[in-house]
């Protein structure tokens, strides 16, 4: 595989990431009505993160390089197995509302830190904006799940 059919199939993967941290939280809406809005808007963002990224993939005109080779479809396959233990977890455990948000910062945190949004450089204006934005809203899911975190902590008390 080239490097441009290799760094098109990581994009790729980085949209089913999306796509599988949306169901997560689409099981979570269905399972806990009490927090369905909350489930059910994070999901809907993951797709549009998932769909943002798909339209990158697509683009003939962008060059793009990966920042960090460590990148590749190998390492993603990793963080896929563990979506697909919380997903069948979310499907057959009952869970408390700390430990679906506890499981889902485990989620956001775990895109930041391994930068999945800052593996590609490109030519194109638009793509670096695209991806900045994705590690922006990604960094606010963080920032939402740790409040609702502290709240639930708070109330133990």
């Amino acid at each position: 595989m080239d490097k441009e059919q290799d760094n098109h199939e990581i994009l790729k993967m980085l949209a089913d990431n999306e796509r599988a941290v949306s169901e997560i939280y689409r099981i979570y809406a269905r399972r806990y009505p009490e927090h369905r809005e909350l489930w059910t808007q994070m999901a809907k963002e993951e797709i549009q993160h998932a769909r943002l990224i798909e339209e990158l993939s697509k683009r003939d005109d962008l060059h793009i390089s990966k920042t960090k080779e460590r990148f590749t479809p190998k390492v993603f396959n990793i963080s896929f197995r563990y979506l697909e233990e919380k997903t069948i977890q979310a499907q057959r455990e009952t869970l408390s509302f700390k430990e679906t948000l506890s499981i889902a910062l485990d989620i956001e945190t775990g895109m930041l830190e391994r930068g999945y949004f800052n593996i590609f450089k490109g030519d194109s204006p638009e793509f670096q904006r695209t991806l900045g934005a994705l590690d922006r809203s990604t960094q606010k899911h963080c920032n939402k799940i740790r409040t609702l975190l502290a709240r639930q902590n708070r109330s133990f008390f």
